[in-house]
């Protein structure tokens, strides 16, 4: 597929639903995965939020499609228990016990 630049003239409503990496990740991919899985960009955009870093866009339906398959589906479980396990780790020690300061309170 070849990559197309989308200009800020162009309408949004006549353009093929597309996603940024920002949406792939609120669907839970990594971004090891979007380069994994999606590869190229089907589109880029100018980013309104980074001047000279284009937005990657990629088709909707593309996105759905790889979505679908066993090894995203393996690949996501997998980067999913990863991030529970980190998760988990980093707040095992909380609400046990908590440091206290030889001196008592530095900052009193």
């Amino acid at each position: 597929m070849r990559l197309r630049q989308i200009h800020e003239h162009e309408s949004r409503y006549s353009l093929p639903a597309l996603l940024d990496v920002g949406w792939l990740l609120a669907r839970g991919w990594s971004r090891r995965m979007v380069d994994r899985f999606a590869g190229t960009a089907d589109a880029v955009a100018a980013n309104p939020r980074a001047p000279g870093r284009p937005m990657r866009l990629f088709l909707k339906s593309r996105i759905e499609e790889i979505e679908g398959t066993e090894e995203f589906i393996n690949a996501r479980t997998a980067t999913d228990q990863r991030r529970k396990f980190a998760k988990n780790r980093h707040t095992s020690g909380k609400g046990q016990s908590e440091i206290v300061h030889p001196k008592g309170n530095p900052r009193e």
